[in-house]
């Protein structure tokens, strides 16, 4: 048995969605059986009778690695920010829960940022509760720096998606959003990011994609990013050392 570093944020019927993703690609790629379950904290169990299969085929569809581990890094839920602090919990192989809080403006300092809104700052890059994030030592890791850089460099509005699983947010591009998109990637097989295209408006876009994730997803949540609000970050005060 498998724990995944996932569990929906609201909605209840992303396991029964996710558990028909995960078991068409795994049946696809020669695997026989396999089933998804919730277990201790919420956190998705997967059982099937080829777990290495099925580790490689999630590792190839997601940026942040979905296994539970207890290797560093570890791909964790935010589930709390305010008063300074980041709140975050990840499952240890048995299933059972780690909670950690860090400091937000230590955070920040980590990613480069050293001004005085490190929470205005966390949240621009898409470190808001629900959201999957990878750690090491409490920290983020470099999985989490690169992904940072990337964002910065494409200088785009993005939208992060949560709850949603991958057919889902297939189905949402295809079906009237693909106008506005210049791509996404599945950050875990419950959190993705949606880049908007240049000139594709932010405000309109959002309004679009709610009343698609209404018709797909309902209970479904999403959270519009602004490049506007990132580029107005002090630049000077980011070291760009990777």
């Amino acid at each position: 048995m498998l724990i995944l570093a996932e569990r929906p944020w609201r909605r209840v019927e992303a396991v029964s969605r996710l558990e028909e993703w995960i078991k068409g690609i795994f049946l696809e790629a020669g695997g026989r059986s396999l089933k998804l379950s919730q277990g201790e904290g919420g956190w998705i169990t997967v059982e099937a009778d080829d777990e290495r299969l099925l580790s490689s085929l999630l590792r190839l569809n997601t940026r942040f690695d979905p296994i539970s581990s207890m290797s560093q890094p570890h791909t964790a839920k935010v589930v709390k920010i305010g008063r300074g602090r980041v709140s975050y919990e990840y499952p240890l192989p048995d299933g059972s829960t780690m909670r950690k809080t860090f400091h937000s403006r230590d955070w920040a300092v980590q990613l480069g940022y050293e001004g005085d809104d490190s929470e205005g700052f966390l949240e621009a890059l898409g470190v808001i509760e629900g959201m999957s994030i990878s750690t090491s030592l409490n920290m983020p890791s470099s999985i989490q720096m690169r992904m940072f850089l990337d964002e910065v460099l494409r200088g785009l509005d993005r939208i992060v998606l949560i709850d949603l699983t991958l057919q889902e947010v297939e189905e949402i591009l295809e079906s009237g959003f693909k106008g506005f998109t210049a791509f996404y990637e599945a950050i875990t097989p419950l959190t993705h990011i949606v880049y908007l295209k240049l000139g594709a408006s932010l405000d309109k876009a959002s309004k679009r994609l709610e009343a698609l994730i209404h018709g797909v997803a309902p209970g479904a949540s999403y959270k519009p990013l602004s490049w506007r609000r990132l580029s107005m970050i002090d630049w000077s005060e980011i070291r760009f050392e990777m």
